[in-house]
């Protein structure tokens, strides 16, 4: 039920207490009122509309018993209203001016219906100021994030203007890898922004996806010296309706999760089919995701540090990427394993009803990745 009509009730519900209370009063006092008199009769003998002295005196005893018994309640009722609403337009004025800390405060016993609507304001402040909080961490993090990749840029190309190094074609190279981090940081940031506002649209299609784990094999093998990739499924087509290009996304960042935190070794790539479900996973050698870090991998910005010297612990929006595109599909990515053993990431895609619906193409998408479009 809305608020206002749970408030309306409880006014009409006091209201209706006190005008009881009122006529109960006004007929006891009557009662009172002939009881004590020596001669009732008297009053009764006078025909006149004009009431005699004593009903005079007892309507005046009674009008000041109402009011004595009705003024304290309305007073009651009144702060049971005024108090909780005015601190609750005090941390609306604080959070307008900035002050998102500001919480409204119980006061005055406040009835269930506004003592709710508090805690719905407080649990929304909360949220608010979180997310100031987050945004803050975003910035500096997300500037961290590319501040890399650009300097680096901008000083290979500086040297290069300058005539300081020669333009060869390992030099370039380099220089392309590096403008595909920058791209693929910017497409991870843009794809958990989306997720996290549920905008996140996918452009779902019939999808081979024994092809697309080759695919994506073939694309990462070569920049992965130190790992052996395969895939182990059947020969037969498993044909689920989803985003290519975000299945592939999806699986690149896994398989260089992998990279960046496994030991050197085979990093296989399987497929299993369900009833309603296909099982696509990413198994490594290990060590696995340390304990302190198995709570939180999957949000934004979490990353440990990788065991192996030399290697770069990623932006930690690699595990996020993941988890939004197998949010956007209805599907789940999980985790196994671990403790130096080999470990397993699980991305599981529905089939049938729960796939998602075909979206028209959409900009969202911008431009084409480096790891290509479906």
């Amino acid at each position: 039920m809305p608020y206002h009509l749970k408030i309306g009730r409880g006014l009409i519900l006091w209201a209706c207490a006190l005008v009881a209370a009122a006529v109960v009063l006004d007929f006891a006092s009557s009662y009172a009122l002939y009881a004590l008199l020596p001669d009732p009769a008297a009053i009764c003998e006078n025909d006149s509309w004009i009431p005699t002295r004593p009903e005079l005196l007892w309507l005046v005893l009674t009008a000041t018993l109402a009011i004595a018994f009705a003024g304290p309640a309305a007073l009651r009722l009144s702060r049971r209203f005024v108090q909780p609403i005015d601190s609750l337009a005090a941390a609306i004025r604080c959070a307008a001016q900035g002050d998102l800390s500001a919480r409204a405060i119980k006061k005055g016993r406040p009835f269930g219906e506004i003592a709710s609507l508090l805690d719905d304001y407080n649990a929304l402040a909360e949220r608010w100021e979180q997310a100031d909080k987050d945004m803050t961490v975003w910035n500096a993090v997300i500037a961290h994030e590319l501040r890399t990749p650009v300097t680096i840029l901008r000083g290979r190309l500086q040297g290069l203007a300058d005539g300081v190094f020669e333009p060869t074609s390992d030099m370039l190279r380099n220089l392309v890898r590096h403008v595909e981090a920058l791209s693929r940081l910017v497409e991870d940031l843009r794809v958990v922004s989306l997720a996290e506002g549920g905008h996140l649209r996918l452009d779902a299609d019939d999808v081979d996806l024994r092809q697309a784990l080759q695919d994506v094999v073939a694309f990462v093998a070569p920049t992965m010296p130190d790992h052996v990739l395969s895939v182990d499924a059947d020969d037969t087509p498993v044909i689920v309706r989803c985003d290519a290009m975000r299945v592939r996304q999806a699986l690149i960042a896994l398989v260089d999760n992998a990279r960046r935190h496994s030991n050197p070794g085979k990093i296989t790539l399987s497929l299993t089919s369900r009833a309603t479900s296909v099982d696509i996973g990413v198994h490594d050698a290990g060590p696995g995701v340390p304990p302190e870090l198995l709570a939180r991998m999957f949000q934004t910005f979490s990353r440990g540090e990788t065991p192996h010297p030399g290697r770069s612990g990623g932006s930690g929006l690699g595990l996020a990427v993941v988890r939004s595109i197998a949010i956007a599909h209805h599907g789940s990515v999980t985790y196994h394993g671990g403790d130096g053993a080999a470990a397993t990431f699980t991305l599981t895609l529905p089939t049938g009803t729960a796939a998602p619906s075909i979206y028209p193409p959409s900009t969202l998408h911008g431009p084409s990745m480096p790891w290509g479009d479906p």
